[in-house]
């Protein structure tokens, strides 16, 4: 016991020097992960009169450095690009390179490594800028007018980057705006779902936004307009449809919000649809517009149905019903009817006079002559799924004749 006790302050000394030296090498070695945040790849060195379009837009790079080099890494630190000096109009796979400004952190990985680059002829399009709000403006305000300097600009990108393109528009923060304000802001391009459309070029850069804040009172309630596009599964139509919330309320300059009557979804898709659906879609604002309740989706729920038709069938297949025994029917008068009936076209294409039965009551038949019967609807009898629109006669003449 004394021996171990013997010495104890330099064997404490020493432990905790072996615990500081433990700390010291952990905090020094690397620690190997994916930066969280996706890189944006850049183009190099393209010829000014060629435009690209890339299979991925952002690409993860995965890193070692240390844990305190890691607390203070941001975006800005990295940054992804391709290099396409000498390329010309075609179609590439290239690959991607990524410059780290901290040189104590250390590249391990790109995924993915190369994406596919479409070169194409530089396009430019004279364009007009919308403006897109962000955030809502304080309680009991809204915009009351606004002006875009330059409101039409010049837009360059490939013919296959313009296809995507929605709108081109700036975002203008409101949040708790109360003032008047001015403001630069950058261009961007958009799809029809809000999605940032990347290599797109524009004349000037930047514009100036002039935005006149009021007090609310040019409030409007419009309904919502689902818009459809493509073709339907073929034999099959749109039934009904539904929006919810069906209207939202907007607020914006009296000029602009007064020939507003709906506004418009996102483009729906019914290509090759043959049932029913629901989908949550983006709403379309028209530029200056800003949606007072903060909606920026509504649900579309689409009944999907067979495509229906109409068709008229002769048909002579009386069934009696209720008769005598001691009787049978010798004929009718006239020997048969005309039924219009309804269904989907696959079914109705399907439906013959075999298939419809006309059901004859003759219940009341107690000596051989003639009688008139009336036909009632629930005495035409049809193949499932074929409703009745109308018949001709309505009232037969029959024969009955002791057997």
């Amino acid at each position: 016991m004394l021996k171990v006790l013997s010495n104890l302050p330099i064997k404490i000394i020493v432990i905790l020097l072996a615990i500081g030296f433990w700390v010291f090498i952990a905090l020094q070695t690397g620690k190997i992960g994916n930066f969280p945040a996706d890189i944006p790849i850049e183009i190099k060195n393209l010829n000014p009169d060629l435009a690209v379009a890339l299979s991925e837009q952002n690409v993860v790079a995965r890193i070692s450095a240390t844990p305190a080099v890691w607390q203070g890494l941001t975006i800005d630190n990295f940054k992804a690009y391709i290099d396409a000096t000498a390329k010309t109009e075609g179609v590439y796979q290239l690959n991607v390179q990524v410059s780290i400004a901290n040189q104590s952190v250390e590249l391990i990985a790109i995924s993915p490594p190369s994406v596919l680059v479409n070169i194409e002829k530089n396009v430019s399009q004279s364009v007009s800028v919308e403006m897109v709000y962000d955030g809502a403006p304080k309680e009991n305000y809204s915009v009351a007018d606004f002006n875009l300097t330059p409101k039409t600009i010049v837009a360059k990108a490939s013919p296959s980057t313009f296809k995507k393109i929605a709108k081109h528009a700036i975002v203008v923060n409101l949040s708790d705006a109360s003032a008047n304000f001015s403001k630069i802001y950058s261009i961007k391009a958009f799809d029809s779902a809000n999605n940032i459309v990347p290599n797109v070029v524009y004349e000037p850069k930047e514009i100036s936004a002039d935005i006149t804040i009021g007090k609310s009172s040019n409030i409007k309630t419009v309904g919502i307009k689902p818009i459809f596009t493509d073709e339907i599964a073929s034999g099959y139509s749109v039934q009904a449809v539904t929006v919810a919330p069906s209207t939202i309320a907007i607020s914006g300059p009296a000029t602009e919000i007064a020939s507003i009557s709906y506004i418009e979804t996102s483009p729906i898709s019914l290509k090759n649809q043959n049932a029913d659906f629901n989908i949550d879609i983006n709403i379309k604002m028209p530029s200056g517009v800003l949606v007072v309740d903060s909606i920026k989706q509504v649900e579309v729920a689409v009944k999907i149905g067979l495509l229906s038709n109409e068709k008229i069938i002769s048909t002579n297949k009386f069934m009696v019903e209720n008769l005598n025994g001691k009787y049978q029917l010798e004929s009718t008068l006239p020997s048969a009817i005309l039924i219009k009936i309804t269904g989907a076209s696959e079914l109705l294409a399907q439906v013959n006079n075999n298939d419809i039965n006309v059901n004859l009551n003759l219940s009341l038949v107690n000596t051989s002559q003639k009688y008139d019967v009336a036909i009632k609807p629930n005495d035409i009898k049809l193949p499932e799924g074929i409703t009745l629109i109308t018949y001709s006669p309505s009232v037969v003449s029959v024969n009955v004749t002791e057997k």
